[in-house]
């Protein structure tokens, strides 16, 4: 228990120094941990996929989410869960106003040049069984692609902000059922609508009744070849209040502080802890 509360006090005063640098992004919520604890999960990771916050890629401050891949069996993603229970509604899909994130696409990638991390809104929705003409509650997958808003190949090795998503376009994921593979903007679907996804289900698009619950980063799925990425600064808002924005970043080791310029306050308290722990050993 002294030990975790050492940590503690040694993660408040990194902060601090950071804060005090400038690194630390204003405004936004620091996510360090793939827990739970910050209402952040590794999603949807598949065989050697991987993901985790680095600092090999610095993003807003001295980290971002790295993603990994290292062929087409793999995937790998993180989501955004703040709802207690988890599946809590954020907002209606109507009251959208604000999506965004930063994506990053390193050159060692072999997979086709237009791919980059994915963003999905979660949601839960209704379908119709056709067999029964019964409504069933179902989860679903609202899904941006950069490859669907542009053509030709994604850049590379540098920085790309997408901060209006939410007037991109989008295609539809119904989880167990299938996709619905049209690729048009949120207003472009049609309200109140049904849209075939199999030869069983329709999904009603109602935006109104729509209940997103979680917005996640994601790569992978039939990604022929390697990917190495990285994601930053995951923005999402609706108009009934709820507002939230996302820097990854990961507690720092004590070596990784002198490149930081925090080295002269955050290691004088790191060589407290440690001179304490050798006198009473």
């Amino acid at each position: 228990m002294k030990r975790f509360g050492r940590f503690c006090v040694f993660v408040a005063c990194t902060t601090l120094v950071l804060a005090s640098f400038g690194i630390v992004k204003a405004q936004a919520d620091v996510v360090s941990f793939l827990s739970g604890s910050q209402n952040w999960y590794p999603w949807d990771v598949r065989n050697s996929g991987s993901v985790d916050i680095t600092v090999s890629q610095p993003r807003s401050g001295y980290g971002s989410l790295e993603l990994n891949l290292t062929g087409g069996s793999d995937k790998a993603g993180a989501i955004f869960l703040p709802g207690f229970p988890p599946g809590t509604s954020l907002g209606t899909l109507d009251e959208l106003n604000d999506l965004g994130f930063e994506w990053y696409r390193d050159s060692s990638s072999t997979v086709g040049g237009h791919l980059v991390p994915a963003l999905r809104l979660h949601a839960a929705a209704k379908v119709l069984n056709k067999s029964s003409n019964q409504q069933e509650d179902a989860t679903i997958q609202i899904i941006w692609e950069w490859v669907y808003q542009n053509s030709g190949s994604a850049l590379v090795n540098q920085w790309v902000t997408e901060n209006d998503v939410q007037n991109g376009k989008f295609w539809i994921w119904v989880d167990g059922k299938g996709g619905i593979f049209k690729y048009l903007t949120l207003d472009q679907w049609d309200d109140n609508s049904s849209y075939i996804v199999n030869s069983t289900y329709d999904l009603i698009y109602d935006p109104q009744s729509i209940q997103v619950f979680g917005v996640s980063v994601a790569a992978g799925s039939g990604w022929n070849g390697t990917f190495r990425g990285f994601a930053d600064n995951v923005t999402i808002s609706f108009n009934n209040g709820f507002t939230y924005d996302a820097n990854f970043e990961p507690v720092p080791e004590p070596a990784s502080l002198v490149a930081l310029g925090g080295l002269g306050v955050v290691g004088a308290g790191w060589r407290f802890v440690r001179r304490r722990k050798r006198v009473k050993a």
